[in-house]
């Protein structure tokens, strides 16, 4: 197998891997869901619905777009050929790590941000809330560290060349 074969099938276990993790967070948002309506008025929280469903269809969405990528890794590897190959598979490796950092990241968000919004409702709300909060913003920050690997993923190819030969 050459490099864009492993690249191509790569790709398409990572697509597979967010497909897997959007059916396997399905049944975490329906509890959710149960938790915050409390057996009480169910139509209180239809934004909570709308928001898991756009989650749902946007890492689905995602997935297929990393799958159609996929089929373009030729086209992508092969774009320069004046001995910049390395940067090129550097660039590209950190944008699938922004990729996979988007996804934990805002998946995460979710989950801890429903368990924030419980814990207001909750006798304990100083520590709980105070760490719902935290894991918010850091799950946050890790989606933003994810999107700047693929917005700015020459610069950080070329922060990483230099903090290579830093010690030399």
């Amino acid at each position: 197998m050459n490099s864009t074969e492993i690249s191509k099938l790569a790709l398409k276990i990572f697509a597979i891997y967010i497909i897997v993790q959007v059916l396997l967070s399905i049944p975490q948002f329906f509890q959710a869901y149960v938790m915050l309506s409390n057996g009480t008025e169910p139509n209180s929280d239809k934004w909570f619905i709308l928001i898991a469903a756009a989650s749902v269809i946007a890492l689905f969405s995602l997935s297929l777009l990393i799958w159609k990528l996929s089929n373009n890794t030729k086209a992508v590897l092969s774009k320069n050929s004046d001995n910049s190959i390395p940067y090129i598979s550097e660039e590209f490796i950190l944008s699938i790590l922004g990729i996979y950092l988007i996804v934990y990241g805002l998946t995460r968000t979710i989950v801890v941000a429903t368990s924030a919004y419980y814990s207001l409702s909750s006798n304990d709300i100083n520590y709980e809330l105070t760490q719902g909060v935290i894991y918010v913003i850091t799950y946050l920050l890790t989606a933003l560290l994810g999107l700047s690997f693929i917005v700015r993923s020459k610069g950080w190819s070329i922060l990483l060349n230099k903090l290579r030969t830093a010690a030399t």
